[in-house]
């Protein structure tokens, strides 16, 4: 009992936090899809494509199979033949191009996002926000999160294109057997609910990391990098920021 009331709180925490997400989401697509409309229009139309394109290759593939057969001679089976012919054509050639689509939006993207973080910056009082170690660390999980806008069209292209193909063969499926779908969506929920799990674990994990590990990292480069160590070197704080360096990984060895 006690499993499943925890259980339950997890699952209504997870429900509540689906809002937030959705717009975060959304405000960050906004901002790829400003930077260049007709392009991440084109995008998105060539991730369809790559996504439509697996279940009809195997509906083709039943035409020909059906048509061999039969025996009713070549005709019926130089159409789909054909046409299967012309979705590997396009998936070759499609390819590339959403590649390279997806690159510039990416850094049309960067521009828009330091556009606007610049603006912010102008309207500031004063950098007292900044300087919070709390600001700090969400900042470094937004860099490094899944909500960094940049890569929202990689990720949705990740995202778009199997749930397209998975559809179509869901589809096909329903033709073949009403249960098959139903089956196929029980073996593969156990698998996508374990992997949000995991995901979700690897950022708490990376939320309570956060602030040592950047601090792990400002003494590292600070001490390494040519002017900065020069001048460590001439004030004699070598071993202050190995002090913190170490007293850092210690604490977040302990976590």
């Amino acid at each position: 009992m006690g499993g499943l009331k925890a259980g339950l709180a997890r699952a209504g925490v997870a429900a509540r936090a689906v809002p937030d997400s959705l717009r975060v989401l959304g405000r960050g697509l906004a901002l790829v899809v400003v930077a260049a409309p007709a392009m991440a229009g084109g995008c998105l139309a060539l991730t369809i494509l790559l996504g439509v394109l697996p279940p009809l290759r195997i509906w083709l593939t039943k035409l020909i199979v059906d048509g061999l057969a039969r025996g009713a001679g070549d005709a019926p089976v130089i159409a789909p033949a054909l046409l299967y012919a012309l979705t590997l054509v396009l998936a070759a050639g499609a390819q590339p191009v959403q590649q390279e689509l997806a690159s510039w939006l990416e850094g049309r993207a960067v521009g828009e996002v330091d556009r606007r973080l610049m603006g912010a910056g102008a309207r500031l009082v004063d950098l007292d926000r900044i300087e919070r170690p709390a600001f700090q660390d969400e900042l470094r999980l937004l860099q490094e999160g899944i909500y960094y806008p940049p890569r929202l069209l990689l990720m949705l292209q990740r995202l778009l294109e199997p749930l397209l193909a998975l559809g179509g063969i869901l589809l096909l499926l329903g033709r073949l057997h009403p249960l098959l779908p139903v089956a196929l969506a029980a073996v593969t929920a156990p698998q996508l609910v374990a992997g949000g799990r995991v995901r979700r674990q690897m950022y708490q994990a990376l939320a309570r990391r956060a602030r040592a590990a950047r601090e792990m990292d400002y003494c590292a480069r600070v001490t390494t990098e040519p002017d900065a160590a020069k001048e460590i070197r001439v004030f004699g704080l070598g071993e202050f920021f190995l002090r913190r360096f170490r007293d850092r990984a210690r604490r977040r060895s302990r976590r």
